[in-house]
């Protein structure tokens, strides 16, 4: 089947990727109503949202490898909490915003949330009107896919200091260093880890069968796919994909 070692994940999942992708299996997955598994990465970030404290900002980290599930918890969080605050904002691919200058994503995110069009040249002096509403206005926001960049040096401590107590602010990386410089206290920095057996089944089997249910004549297969993956949500959905039955 596929010639990968598995004591290195990152590369399973570049070899299998590499092995069996094709050009339009993206879109193949995106378009698919894949329901998300609840595993305990999820009920453990979700219990730090349920006990926040309302007086003061709560920054929270989540990093781990690529094709961990980073994204996806924090794009369920966000759907699932964001309407019950006044203002939102999620940053896809921060990772692709690092050309740009701060300024310009600072903009970005505070045109969102204040429903208007600003065009800040300086975030370390912010119009008083700009943050006078900031202050009264609880917020959502989601900084996906983090890299060692102003992002986190220096917008962060922003945030903390500009926004309304009880906002949220939730930021993705490979790199749990990017969150120590962000200043993110290491009792809110989650590392993502891999899915058990039982939650990876689920996943694969949502993927190939269009269920949750493993089908019993593909016993054999999907055991070894479970095995190959080794618990790698990216893994299990492309092999899934490509194997739909």
């Amino acid at each position: 089947m596929f010639t990968v070692v598995r004591d290195d994940e990152a590369n399973l999942i570049s070899e299998i990727v590499k092995a069996i992708l094709p050009q339009n299996i993206k879109y193949h997955m995106d378009g698919r109503n894949i329901p998300f598994i609840c595993n305990r990465n999820y009920t453990h970030l979700e219990s730090l949202l349920m006990r926040r404290k309302l007086e003061e900002v709560l920054v929270i980290g989540i990093w781990g490898m690529g094709g961990i599930g980073k994204s996806s918890i924090a794009q369920t969080l966000f759907n699932k909490y964001s309407f019950k605050y006044e203002g939102s904002c999620f940053l896809t691919n921060s990772r692709e915003l690092e050309k740009p200058c701060l300024n310009d994503i600072c903009n970005r995110i505070l045109s969102q949330l204040l429903n208007q069009d600003l065009h800040i040249t300086n975030i370390g002096v912010l119009d008083s009107r700009i943050v006078s509403k900031l202050r009264h206005k609880r917020v959502f926001i989601v900084l996906d896919d983090v890299v060692d960049s102003p992002i986190a040096t220096d917008l962060v401590p922003l945030l903390r200091t500009c926004l309304c107590p009880g906002s949220i602010v939730i930021l993705t990386t490979r790199d749990r260093s990017v969150l120590t410089s962000g200043g993110v206290d290491d009792e809110q920095n989650h590392e993502i880890k891999k899915m058990s057996n039982g939650d990876s089944h689920k996943l694969f089997s949502h993927y190939a069968f269009s269920d949750s249910h493993r089908k019993e004549e593909y016993h054999k297969l999907t055991a070894r796919v479970i095995y190959y993956a080794s618990g790698i949500p990216l893994a299990l959905k492309i092999l899934g994909s490509f194997l739909q039955v």
